[in-house]
């Protein structure tokens, strides 16, 4: 076996490309066992400020081995003692691979500094027994080292050396980050798959930042193009237009990525999705715009925020009774009536409308009241367009109650499930059941306000038999 020389160590060099060549690592990590060259190759190699050896109890011998080695390396017969000052070493379990990774981040987890994570580590993985290098990839991945390994094509039988003729070189490895970070993108996306776009949003920035020199630029592009689309229905779900605003902005801009990550039938979905949110980000939200917007959100809030859900097909429901009335009465508005507006051939004055209102309340919903409402609430809405006659209310039934008394009966237990629940006014968790309900009927509602109107003033048109395509294309995607 020869012993390593200045000549050597520079043949090793030119045969490692792969070697970064301007890195200044802080710390090289090096497996021992029973060759001692290997770790003093990467020594001399790598150039790190720190060395530091992990051996058995049974190989700590080599200890010596490798620091005569590195001076050998250096052309020395003695190593010198600023290389020695910066040796350290440690002895662990080698058939426990918990052992040895807890070795590792306790050396690394030792070393004074202001920012751990600026530190340049390289571990290599050459030496030692099988259970080492194993364990000690592992820790490259939970820690961010490069790895190095040392690659020769033959051995003595009774030890592993060069037999000093064979090309010798190190190997920079790829990171098992790149394996683990798919397994961990796949965990990301099921959080995003499942609604949690703040967690995945959070989690898919981590990655990037952690493996943004780990993965090709296609690969970052693609995790790039998750975060962006979190964010953008993140922002959506919170009904933050300022965000909104930004992150529709950031989709619009981003065209071309999204176009490469998503199959045909996604990227119709994001269309369509990127038309309506630009609507959403505007101050004055068109009415018909917010009604549709909180049924799509009830549907995904159906997932795993029931209470969320049932408040949102409750506004839909509100939204679209109020809005019909508007519609119908223009200038007339609920938050502030001027009953004069409501007037007609049946109803001649303020007093007929009045006496027409309490007593529908009475015979409707037991209701005792003596005056019209200041503001038209949820059921409010539905009595006055009793009294006004209003065919809608009727073409809003389900097919499961034929009177307008039992009707009302039903939106007002609709009502109460919305106004018992723990975000509004009581402490009650919303029953699936009860949620289901809810849903039906703002569909119904739906359904029965797009046969009415035709809207295409905001750049879309809406026709209640498309309704389900068209909250299939809101429904936000799945990776």
């Amino acid at each position: 076996m020869k012993k390593l020389s200045p000549d050597i160590i520079v043949e090793i060099i030119a045969n490692s490309p792969n070697i970064p060549k301007d890195k200044q690592y802080n710390l090289l990590v090096s497996m021992a066992g029973n060759s001692a060259q290997t770790t003093a190759q990467s020594f001399l190699v790598l150039r790190p400020q720190n060395l530091h050896i992990i051996t058995s109890e049974e190989c700590q011998d080599e200890i010596i081995l490798i620091k005569q080695e590195i001076a050998f390396g250096k052309g020395r017969d003695e190593i010198d003692p600023a290389d020695e000052s910066i040796i350290t070493y440690s002895i662990c379990d080698p058939t426990n691979p918990v052992d040895i990774y807890k070795t590792i981040k306790d050396k690394i987890y030792s070393i004074q500094t202001n920012d751990l994570a600026k530190l340049k580590i390289v571990i290599d993985i050459t030496g030692g027994k099988k259970v080492m290098s194993a364990a000690a990839a592992l820790a490259a991945w939970q820690l961010d080292m490069d790895i190095v390994y040392s690659e020769k094509s033959k051995y003595y039988n009774d030890a592993r050396f060069p037999d000093g003729h064979d090309k010798i070189q190190i190997i920079k490895l790829d990171n098992p980050i790149t394996i683990f970070g798919d397994q961990e993108i796949s965990k990301i996306d099921e959080l995003f798959n499942n609604g949690l776009f703040k967690a995945a949003s959070n989690a898919y920035e981590s990655l990037i930042n952690r493996l943004d020199d780990k993965y090709s630029k296609k690969q970052i592009a693609k995790l790039k193009f998750k975060l962006l689309i979190s964010n953008f229905y993140e922002s959506w779900c919170d009904l933050n237009r300022v965000s909104l605003h930004k992150c529709t902005d950031q989709m619009i801009k981003h065209k071309k990525s999204i176009t490469n990550n998503l199959n045909t039938s996604n990227l119709k979905k994001i269309n369509s999705q990127i038309e309506f949110a630009n609507n959403l980000k505007d101050k004055n939200v068109p009415k018909f715009i917010n009604i549709i917007n909180f049924f799509h959100l009830g549907l995904h809030y159906m997932k795993n925020r029931l209470d969320f859900s049932a408040l949102l097909f409750y506004r839909c429901m509100e939204g679209i009774l109020s809005s019909r009335i508007e519609q119908e009465h223009d200038p007339f508005k609920v938050g502030k009536p001027d009953y004069k507006l409501l007037l007609n051939k049946d109803i001649h004055c303020i007093e007929t409308l009045k006496n027409n209102y309490i007593k529908a309340s009475a015979d409707l919903l037991k209701w005792d009241t003596a005056e019209l409402p200041n503001k038209l609430a949820f059921m409010n809405s539905v009595i006055l367009l009793v009294v006004l006659k209003d065919k809608f209310i009727e073409y809003c039934l389900p097919k499961n109650i034929e009177s307008l008394s039992d009707f009302c009966k039903h939106l007002q237990n609709l009502g109460n499930t919305r106004n018992n629940s723990i975000l509004a006014h009581g402490g009650n968790y919303v029953k699936s059941k009860d949620c289901e309900s809810l849903k039906e009927q703002a569909k119904t509602m739906l359904k029965t306000y797009l046969s009415y109107y035709s809207l295409t003033k905001f750049g879309i048109t809406y026709y209640s038999e498309d309704l389900e395509s068209y909250l299939s294309d809101l429904s936000f995607i799945n990776f």
